[in-house]
């Protein structure tokens, strides 16, 4: 901290040896015989000794109000990078067990239904989604892609009542991997999933409010955005967690 007691540094003739009148981290002042000729020149009889214990007791203060402030600065939160990595598991003796009705193998349908929940200009976000795109273009943030919208567009208007359809006629059940804005968007869709989980062709998993990163949140936010997805399938599809 330079020339903090400028008002020595006015004081007295100027010296042949320029002195800088700084403080150091225990409130003392010390000399720098190297300092640039612009600062304030101050000869070594100006500083009488209640003037430096004023200094000094300045400095101090200011010292202490700057801890005081760091203490009170919110620390981030410590991220919990739990569970560990298991790299063995079962290694060369697995458990026995057998599948319902002596399966060999067993197989998870997931119908995912996003659209109108990827990430968009429209709602807000600086860019459209290039994430499974068959072509995603080069548009500059701020400028909708129309190219990866029309995509997303072709599942909503068409792709999932074929997927739909498909398992239906062959009575296969399937599980409706569902963001819940996509649900509000697409109210037939959403009667749709009703009638197949109350025919017992569905059930619905929930796949967020939004198609949106869940690693870079807070933990309040992930859990604002938690609670408002199941607010949102609830009202969208009823009871739409079933437990037998």
């Amino acid at each position: 901290m330079a020339c903090a007691c400028a008002r020595l540094c006015n004081e007295g003739p100027l010296a042949e040896d320029h002195w800088v009148c700084t403080i150091n981290n225990e409130g003392a002042l010390k000399k720098n015989s190297n300092a640039s000729p612009a600062h304030h020149p101050m000869p070594p009889a100006a500083a009488s000794p209640l003037t430096l214990v004023a200094v000094a007791a300045a400095a101090a203060a200011l010292t202490a109000f700057a801890l005081r402030r760091r203490q009170r600065r919110p620390k981030p939160p410590r991220r919990d990078l739990r569970p560990k990595r298991d790299l063995v598991g079962y290694g060369s003796t697995p458990p026995a067990f057998t599948w319902p009705n002596g399966a060999r193998l067993a197989v998870n349908f997931a119908i995912n239904i996003e659209e109108g929940s990827e990430p968009n200009v429209l709602d807000g976000d600086s860019a459209s989604t290039a994430a499974l795109c068959e072509c995603p273009s080069d548009a500059p943030p701020g400028v909708r892609d129309l190219a990866a919208e029309s995509m997303f567009e072709y599942g909503s208007r068409v792709g999932v009542w074929r997927v739909l359809r498909a398992f239906r006629s062959r009575g296969l059940p399937a599980t409706a991997f569902a963001c819940a804005l996509a649900l509000e968007r697409l109210s037939e869709l959403a009667a749709a999933v009703r009638a197949g989980v109350a025919d017992g062709l569905l059930d619905v998993c929930c796949h967020g409010y939004r198609w949106e990163d869940h690693a870079g949140m807070r933990e309040e936010e992930e859990k604002s955005r938690i609670a408002q997805a199941v607010a949102s399938l609830t009202a969208s599809l009823g009871a739409w967690l079933v437990l037998p």
